[in-house]
C-alpha cells in the first residue's frame, strides 16, 4: 500500500480505509454485474488492480471471464443464442465472477 503507518491507530485506519475501498469497489461490480454493464466491469477490474486489490493472477482471471461474457452478449445480439441459452451460460461465469471477488 501508498501508506506509511507511524502508529496502530494509523495502521487500523488506513486497514480500513482499504478495505472500504475494496468493499465499495467489489459491490460496484456486483451492481455492474447484475445490470449486465460489461464495459463498466472493465473499469472497475483496472482500478481493482490498480489499488492493489487484485493481484495479477485475480486480474487476468477475471479479465478472461468478463472476455467470455462479453462474447456471449455478442451472440446474444446476433441472435445466435437465445435469452435462454445466453442466460444458462452466463450464470456459471457470473458466479465464477462473484467468487474471485470474495
Amino acid at each position: 500500500m501508498a501508506f506509511v503507518e507511524t502508529t496502530i491507530s494509523e495502521y487500523i485506519y488506513n486497514q480500513g480505509k482499504a478495505e472500504g475501498k475494496a468493499e465499495g469497489l467489489a459491490e460496484a461490480l456486483a451492481e455492474a454485474l447484475a445490470e449486465g454493464l460489461l464495459e463498466g466491469q472493465l473499469v472497475v477490474l483496472e482500478n481493482l488492480h490498480q489499488l492493489g486489490i487484485l493481484s495479477d493472477a485475480q486480474g487476468n482471471a477475471v479479465a478472461a471471464l468478463l472476455g467470455q461474457l462479453m462474447m456471449l452478449e455478442n451472440l446474444h445480439q446476433l441472435g445466435i443464442l437465445s435469452d435462454a441459452q445466453k442466460n444458462s451460460i452466463m450464470t456459471p461465469i457470473q458466479q465464477k465472477l462473484k467468487d474471485l471477488m470474495k
